[in-house]
């Protein structure tokens, strides 16, 4: 019962804190940052936040853009993303944030649902700072 012991040392305000600082989205695109609209990391965080059920103002958005990707053996412009948080993925609710989330990525980066890849990486709160 190792996790029964970790949480009841964890204080409700500290978990609060970590929870507050979610989620992360790390984007990774081989398309040049001149295609990306002035703008794009507030959509981007919008619906995010709004999917998952976070605060807006706790969003963190990293683009990285121009970089050697390869997706399904191809090098057509494609998308991966990975969102990290704490609390907010489970085999029960991940299927019904991709559609949104890939969604906002077809219109931000104009890539299709296979060109798009998701990764939600739940975090465990106490590797958290």
């Amino acid at each position: 019962f190792s996790s029964v012991t970790v949480w009841t040392r964890i204080s409700v305000k500290k978990v609060s804190t970590i929870l507050d600082k979610m989620p992360y989205i790390h984007i990774h695109t081989n398309l040049n940052e001149s295609v990306l609209k002035d703008g794009v990391e507030d959509r981007i965080a919008k619906v995010v936040a709004d999917t998952l059920g976070k605060p807006l103002e706790k969003m963190n958005v990293i683009i990285v853009t121009g970089i050697r990707l390869q997706r399904f053996g191809s090098k057509e412009p494609a998308v991966t993303v990975t969102i990290s948080s704490v609390g907010s993925f489970d085999a029960q609710r991940n299927p019904a944030y991709g559609p949104a989330i890939k969604q906002v990525f077809k219109e931000e980066f104009g890539v299709e649902n296979d060109r798009c890849g998701i990764v939600f990486h739940e975090l465990d709160i106490n590797f958290v700072a």
